[in-house]
């Protein structure tokens, strides 16, 4: 009887170690795929502004307002692609946005994005950022 009790316990102790070493490798790959979501937002970004204003910012937008640049803006010009943005589940895709700011004659940014279990601290959601995301997702490949 007693070594039954102990097959158990051991039984038991090897199915908690498992499961607990399944979440812990879930939880990694998902913080893993989360960074990569995001410097592919980073680099769409940095890609855009470069491109956009190669000089700096122009001498009128110092002290201007942020811009917000939503997803779809970078997904409808080619900064980035559907697959940059699939979340860890592989069927919802990632939202998010950069604040640009222009401070002299350089342009500052933010990233933030928004994932079906993740988001990032700060990141706000505006009909901006969610209006026509769903719908530019669909047209493009």
């Amino acid at each position: 009887m007693k070594k039954k009790v102990i097959k158990i316990f051991i039984i038991i102790s090897i199915i908690a170690l498992v499961t607990l070493l399944l979440f812990i490798g879930y939880k990694i790959y998902c913080n893993k795929r989360y960074k990569e979501i995001k410097a592919a937002f980073e680099k769409a970004a940095v890609w855009e502004i470069n491109a956009t204003h190669p000089n700096g910012c122009l001498p009128t937008e110092y002290d201007s307002a942020e811009s917000l640049i939503p997803a779809y803006w970078y997904l409808q010009q080619g900064y980035l692609k559907k697959k940059d943005i699939l979340d860890v589940n592989h069927k919802t895709y990632c939202n998010g946005y950069a604040k640009v700011k222009c401070d002299k004659q350089n342009r500052k940014h933010k990233v933030y994005i928004k994932c079906k279990n993740y988001e990032d601290e700060g990141y706000e959601d505006t009909w901006l950022v969610n209006d026509r995301f769903t719908r530019v997702l669909n047209q493009v490949k």
